[in-house]
């Protein structure tokens, strides 16, 4: 226990045995004392002392301190250090011993100030009480969002039970019995972990289906988003409590994660909207810009590159985030080189560098990586990239145009070249069994109009689209002798599972290249590993991202600074991209203007 009201106390006792019209010099070891008593000499910041900690006995120092100035004697407390051989101090402290084995009903003010006293368990099993105060408010609002999180998990154990338990699909079939199996596992766990276990196995249970098959796995994708634990969901709490940053863009993030944001499918859904269609892609479209698909106008569409209006902004901020995280790569590991700090550079410019240039040639590289592909299923005849769906093109795969994917990566038609003549070399041929004659470039046959048969496209045209492709970073440890390239995805984070599934698109788009280079390099000395870092809108999965880190070696110690300043990174570009919707759907800038000369009142105010 506080010695602090026994030195309260002490000063009490002393104050009433000396006279009121004598001077009095007080040596106190607590300074404490000094400044609570000062607290309330003049004029203070509070009127009473409702609240205040042993208010009983300041109350008495109080009058009996006014009585002495009324009756002109004038009263020092003077600080001294407690144990240093001040005599009276020592004195003091001898007082105390005896009046600590006096009897009980001697003892006076052993009862605490008759105030409320709250008690509670943090997250940690940590048991706290205080009296009213910034820790209580903090802790009512803490134990408050835990009471909401118990509620969306029992929503979600309740669905968890409908779908494999009790619900009305079964039709009075029994549970199969790897459900019964699961139910024995959770039979001695309390009714909280009950639902947690329950709501998660909901979640991963919905893998399989397909995107418009899947349903919250709580009451709703908000608390299914928010109740996902080891998502950076922290960063967000301080990016939402910083009050540097501007209201409207902590607004915008609020409307988001809620899913209330103004864009064109939430209009529709209130009944505001003006079509079905991305107002901005129908923009490009009148404009003469050739378009695939129509999609609709939702925040993970004006979030990704697929929107045309949106692609360069999107693009920037893959790029920022993506710079982010080489730089501070290449702060904190001092034995690793990033070698693209700065900009991307193409496979065959880097393999050209001197630095990749000892590890292995580019000739050697494309020559074993083309004898994989061919080797290898028809599936894998093609360099890498993907469609709009995130599936592979094939190369004998009909023209599509040129696209990017939601972080910015770019896409091109399915022959893929990004450095052709107009005028076909002669040893541009398909096949070394045709003659000269009727051997054709494969890119100049597609545009004359003819297909190829899939998985067929000439070796040079090939090596040369796949030279000209990018990793998003690479780097190099010479003293471990390995290659990192690094991989940087930015994607959609509404539903569950997100971070893997896009992990593994990004290990399945260079697989082949990374598998060749691993094998040419093998000859000397080195390894080559992919890295990936995956992100969400405003998402950062902890255990994927750390380990990433500790691929790179960077410190263990440094992990939670780099990811918090990476989320804030994150953040800043996700208002950015939302900012820009805003001024070229509404004009200037955050407003909300008028639509077609219409004016709009959402009852949002200004956005």
């Amino acid at each position: 226990t506080s010695s602090f009201r026994a030195e309260l106390a002490a000063l009490l006792m002393l104050l009433r045995e000396a006279p009121d019209g004598e001077d009095v010099v007080a040596l106190l070891d607590c300074k404490s004392e000094i400044t609570e008593v000062g607290k309330w000499i003049g004029e203070g910041a509070k009127a009473t002392l409702v609240g205040v900690a042993n208010a009983d006995i300041l109350e008495k120092i109080i009058e009996k301190l006014r009585a002495r100035i009324q009756a002109g004697a004038a009263t020092f407390l003077v600080k001294v250090k407690a144990h240093r051989g001040e005599p009276l101090n020592e004195e003091a402290d001898d007082c105390a011993d005896i009046g600590r084995l006096q009897d009980a009903d001697t003892k006076e003010w052993t009862d605490r100030t008759e105030r409320l006293i709250f008690r509670w368990q943090t997250a940690d099993g940590v048991k706290r009480k205080n009296a009213w105060g910034a820790s209580v408010r903090i802790a009512l609002r803490k134990q408050g969002a835990w009471a909401m999180y118990r509620t969306h998990m029992t929503a979600g154990g309740r669905k968890w039970s409908e779908d494999n338990w009790m619900g009305p699909d079964l039709c009075g079939r029994a549970p199969a019995e790897a459900v019964r199996e699961e139910v024995k596992g959770l039979w001695f766990d309390t009714l909280d972990v009950w639902m947690e276990k329950c709501t998660e196995q909901r979640r991963n249970g919905q893998e399989g289906e397909k995107k418009g098959q899947r349903s919250p796995a709580t009451d709703s994708w908000t608390a299914d988003f928010m109740t996902r634990k080891g998502e950076s969901r922290e960063c967000i709490h301080k990016w939402l409590k910083c009050r540097s940053i501007p209201w409207k863009r902590r607004r915008r993030l609020i409307q988001v994660l809620t899913g209330t944001f103004p864009c064109g499918q939430w209009l529709n859904k209130i009944g505001r909207g003006q079509g079905k269609g991305c107002t901005l892609c129908s923009r490009k479209r009148a404009e003469g810009c050739q378009m695939g698909k129509r999609e609709s106008e939702s925040v993970g569409h004006i979030q990704s590159a697929y929107c045309e209006g949106q692609k360069e902004v999107v693009t920037a901020a893959h790029n920022r985030c993506n710079r982010f995280l080489q730089r501070e790569v290449q702060r904190l590991v001092k034995e690793v080189e990033v070698l693209t700090e700065e900009h991307e550079e193409s496979m065959k410019g880097l393999w050209e560098r001197e630095e990749l240039r000892e590890v292995c040639p580019w000739s050697e590289l494309a020559e074993v990586a083309w004898q994989q592909r061919e080797e290898g299923p028809p599936s894998s005849r093609c360099v890498g990239k993907r469609d709009q769906d995130g599936e592979l093109r094939q190369a004998g795969a009909p023209r599509r145009d040129v696209r990017q994917d939601v972080d910015g990566d770019r896409r091109e038609d399915n022959c893929g070249m990004l450095n052709t003549c107009e005028v076909c070399a002669a040893e541009c041929q398909r096949g070394g069994g045709k003659p000269a004659g009727e051997g054709r470039c494969c890119h100049c046959m597609r545009k004359a109009g003819d297909v190829f048969e899939e998985g067929e496209s000439c070796k040079i045209c090939w090596i040369r689209e796949l030279g000209a492709r990018r990793f998003d970073g690479v780097a190099l440890n010479r003293e471990t002798k390995t290659v990192f390239t690094l991989e940087f995805k930015r994607t959609s984070d509404r539903e569950h599972g997100y971070a893997q599934r896009c992990d593994e698109r990004a290990t399945k788009q260079y697989a082949n290249l990374i598998r060749a280079a691993h094998q040419v390099a093998q000859q000397t000395g080195w390894t080559i590993l992919q890295v990936n870092f995956v992100a969400g809108l405003t998402s950062v999965n902890v255990e994927r991202f750390e380990k990433a880190l500790e691929t790179l070696g960077v410190p263990k110690q440094k992990w939670a600074q780099v990811r918090t300043k990476f989320m804030r990174v994150l953040l800043e570009e996700h208002d950015n991209i939302l900012r820009s919707y805003q001024a070229q759907k509404h004009g200037g800038g955050d407003g909300m203007g008028a639509i077609a000369g219409q004016r709009m009142d959402l009852g949002l105010g200004p956005v």
